[in-house]
């Protein structure tokens, strides 16, 4: 095979497409092959990520050509991939290591649990009026495939979604996320009762609300 690109994103288009080329027993494209040609994981390098798209495709003067196909891999990690075809001889060919790495950012949480346990994220805690947060907020940035896009760079904003009138947050409001983790410091509502808070990321488009956070009265200050 041919046109494989090295390093791709999981759950992004495969740039450039796998190109497969039939060869006969010279090593010379097989340009009257039409044979169907089908891609899968090769599950000796990943035994849990799976290939989406349309993963057959037909030769044509010996080449299957997957542009537009749509082919591409859902989890982050090292993978090859096998090209087979079942006639008129049974082959198969491996292609070179893809490293996919997670893709853009698709979705935000203040809490997601990962297929191994772990847990990304905080949830703002309950306080006193005026005093920061029990739990600071910490926001995990999600690609398409829920991989943590560690390469994001988008900011967060935190504001608030709903709450009692008169209610305002206090605090460095918005932050950059650090290895997909964008988390706060500081941060305070004023006025007691309930809070959900709403963390937008830079553009506007993508967004994701906190629990309810509870604020109430504090001890007198004067």
């Amino acid at each position: 095979g041919s046109g494989y690109i090295l390093e791709a994103k999981g759950r992004e288009d495969l740039e450039p497409s796998p190109v497969v080329l039939l060869l006969d027993a010279g090593g010379n494209t097989a340009v009257d092959s039409v044979a169907q040609v089908t891609l899968s994981v090769n599950s000796a390098t990943n035994s849990a990520g799976q290939i989406l798209g349309v993963s057959i495709v037909l030769a044509e003067d010996g080449v299957a050509d997957y542009a537009g196909t749509g082919i591409k891999l859902d989890l982050i990690g090292q993978y090859t991939l096998l090209a087979t075809i079942s006639s008129p001889v049974a082959r198969t060919a491996v292609s070179a290591n893809i490293n996919v790495l997670a893709g853009s950012v698709s979705t935000v949480s203040f809490a997601y649990t990962a297929s191994d346990g772990t847990v990304y994220g905080v949830q703002p805690g309950g306080t006193t009026g005026g005093l920061a947060l029990s739990s600071q907020p910490t926001i995990v940035m999600l690609d398409a495939g829920s991989n943590v896009a560690a390469g994001s760079i988008e900011t967060v904003t935190l504001s608030i979604s709903s709450g009692p009138a008169g209610g305002s947050l206090s605090g460095p409001v918005t932050v950059a996320p650090v290895n997909g983790l964008a988390t706060f410091a500081n941060v305070s509502l004023t006025t007691i009762g309930s809070y959900v808070l709403l963390a937008t990321v830079e553009g506007g488009s993508i967004t994701t609300t906190s629990s309810s956070v509870a604020i109430t009265n504090g001890p007198a200050a004067r």
